[in-house]
């Protein structure tokens, strides 16, 4: 005999198979967004395998030494394959020659010190000043900055055979002072580093719109679905007030709630970023040293494509509302919300729009809650022509969705519209 237990389980299971919307957002939402994701994903590395396949590499060296070892340097990085090398004269300076590397599309500089190849010979430890290129701050060009170190670290065995020296210090006798050449300057800051510094706004920036989105989603739908569950939607339609001007009234509230929120946002991530340029205490990499700096401009895009985003939330949140009849179905149906949401969230966590697939790139664009985020990235790089004419679609969007809604409610559809998962009779 079954345990009050287990009477209780079963009761709750039943109750919600009953209604299958409630179990559309555990079941149906994740077998959507997970392979979508993992496509889009495995776009993203495929494209950047492409990208790195058959990569021709060139660099600048200024020998300051010209000795045997920094010939042999030369030499061998010249035998690597799809690698191209080209010495500069010993008293280069470093902006011409940052000025030469940029006007040449070129990757890297290396800078060797003088008495490098006595030092070798004498068994003292030397540096190399290298300066990375930073074209983009996509996952590539941290790849980049590995396989030049790579081979610098390389180069040692190299020595050891090609100068037929048998003493192992030459295996640990090279250090790396790494820069990066990043907006046209040289930072004290390898590749990585600042990959690191811009990887922390591409998962921080995504995820708290992504909550936002929803939050503001969530809280739309369950007043309209509250309304309809109590059945005072039937009363204030039959107000003489205009079922548009009810609409607008029912999203104007929600939306002020919501830009409570997105003002929340905006104020804790400009101190967010105040932060990160060490203006707020905060310590590593200082953005005023990269020379990046926040414009009115920017932020003020920002701020208006996350209220457009909201508002097109909203809109979308109150249509999937009108086809429930409870609370309960409306906040399972508005997960369905979350898959166009966290697509272009995680895609822009791990790659850069630059490197990204033609068909991801569509799709991202045809995404309205991909602007927010794009938004977000423009603020260290400037804000282009393809972010506006990306507010003018939002616009668009938000306002085809609040004629989608208008139409709805000034129908009586509103009130017998449902979402209705029928079973076939035996």
């Amino acid at each position: 005999m079954p345990s009050p237990m287990m009477n209780i389980v079963s009761k709750e299971d039943k109750e919600i198979l009953r209604d299958p919307r409630l179990f559309l957002s555990m079941v149906i939402v994740p077998l959507i967004i997970f392979p979508v994701m993992g496509m889009s994903m495995s776009s993203v590395i495929s494209a950047t395998e492409k990208e790195l396949e058959g990569m021709e590499f060139s660099l600048a060296m200024v020998d300051n030494d010209d000795g045997n070892f920094s010939h042999l340097l030369f030499d061998y990085l010249n035998s690597v394959e799809n690698m191209t090398v080209e010495r500069l004269d010993a008293n280069t300076t470093e902006e011409e020659a940052i000025q030469h590397a940029l006007d040449n599309d070129m990757n890297a500089i290396l800078f060797i010190p003088p008495n490098f190849t006595t030092d070798l010979e004498a068994e003292k430890k030397v540096n190399i000043s290298v300066y990375s290129v930073m074209e983009s701050i996509s996952i590539v060009e941290g790849i980049k900055d590995e396989y030049l170190i790579y081979l610098l670290h390389d180069y040692e065995y190299y020595a050891i055979s090609g100068l037929g020296y048998n003493s192992t210090f030459l295996l640990d006798s090279i250090g790396l002072e790494q820069n990066t050449i990043f907006e046209g300057r040289a930072v004290p800051y390898s590749s990585g580093e600042l990959q690191g510094f811009f990887m922390a706004q591409s998962i921080t920036i995504p995820m708290v719109l992504m909550m936002l989105i929803m939050m503001s989603a969530q809280l739309a739908a369950v007043t309209v679905a509250s309304e309809k569950e109590e059945k005072t939607l039937e009363t204030l339609l039959t107000l003489p007030v205009s079922r548009t001007t009810i609409l607008m009234g029912k999203i104007s509230g929600v939306a002020l709630m919501t830009m409570a929120g997105a003002v929340a946002y905006m104020g804790g991530f400009m101190y967010y970023m105040r932060s990160l340029s060490g203006m707020g205490g905060g310590g590593g990499i200082n953005a005023e040293e990269l020379g990046l700096s926040i414009s009115p401009m920017a932020v003020g895009v920002l701020a208006l494509s996350i209220i457009l985003a909201l508002l097109a939330a909203l809109s979308i949140a109150v249509l999937l509302a009108a086809f429930t009849e409870d609370v309960r179905s409306a906040q399972s149906l508005t997960g369905i919300i979350a898959i166009p949401v966290l697509i272009p969230a995680f895609v822009l966590m791990m790659g850069d729009m630059s490197i990204l697939p033609g068909s991801i790139k569509v799709l991202i664009y045809a995404i309205p809650f991909s602007y927010p985020m794009l938004a977000a990235k423009d603020l260290f790089t400037g804000v282009g022509s393809t972010m506006f004419l990306g507010l003018i679609y939002q616009l668009v969007f938000t306002l085809a969705m609040f004629y989608a809604a208008g139409r709805l409610f000034s129908t009586e559809k509103i009130f017998t519209s449902k979402l209705e998962f029928k079973r076939k009779k035996r």
